[in-house]
């Protein structure tokens, strides 16, 4: 009776191991699973900067990113050393003014160096290849003896191959609509008509 009792008892303590590594593991997966990409959006920006003259009014906002609802996306952002701003630039003069000819950026810190939205999207991307260890995760059943000891699997199935497979094309397509945005609000070639408001991802 009491070699039944010690072998259940060790039993039990296996079985809740096995739930707790399950939990953190589950709780590991879901905060590594890939985002999807929410639109910046700069129309629709409230914009909490302002400079402006008697020529051009330009209305920004930082952390754009995480104010859009990408904190993941944010994270990138600061780990790259990138600044992603939001912009709205306002001609108010009665000439044509070219973002990249006639207007000169800056910041208090240091002059800016400007990467064009393919190149910024490409940086701040999911990987999408590091879900393929998700592949990885199994779950078997396992026949045991009594004592919970000379366990022989009866089946095992390969639990991680839709979660690799769904994470993979969740990350490719907040990539794509991610580069889609960013291609189409760099405007540092476009010209601002009088009276014209540009809106634009720096």
């Amino acid at each position: 009776m009491l070699k039944i009792a010690a072998a259940s008892f060790w039993k039990m303590i296996i079985v809740k191991i096995q739930r707790v590594v399950g939990m953190a593991m589950l709780m590991f997966l879901v905060s590594q699973c890939a985002v999807k990409y929410r639109p910046i959006e700069p129309e629709k920006v409230e914009y909490d900067q302002v400079f402006e003259n008697d020529e051009i009014k330009l209305s920004y906002r930082y952390d754009v990113l995480n104010y859009r609802g990408n904190p993941k996306l944010a994270k990138f952002e600061r780990r790259t050393g990138l600044r992603v701003v939001a912009a709205a630039f306002t001609n108010k003069s009665t000439r044509t003014f070219n973002i990249d000819r006639d207007i000169d950026i800056f910041t208090d810190e240091e002059d800016p160096y400007y990467l064009d939205g393919i190149t910024a999207a490409k940086r701040l991307q999911q990987h999408t290849r590091v879900y393929l260890f998700y592949s990885l995760l199994l779950y078997a059943k396992f026949d045991c003896d009594g004592r919970g000891l000379n366990c022989v699997p009866t089946y095992v199935i390969p639990a991680g191959v839709p979660l690799t497979v769904y994470n993979m094309m969740k990350a490719k397509k907040a990539n794509r609509d991610m580069s889609k945005e960013f291609e189409k609000y760099s405007v540092f070639t476009r010209n601002i008509e009088p009276g014209q408001t540009v809106y634009a991802i720096l």
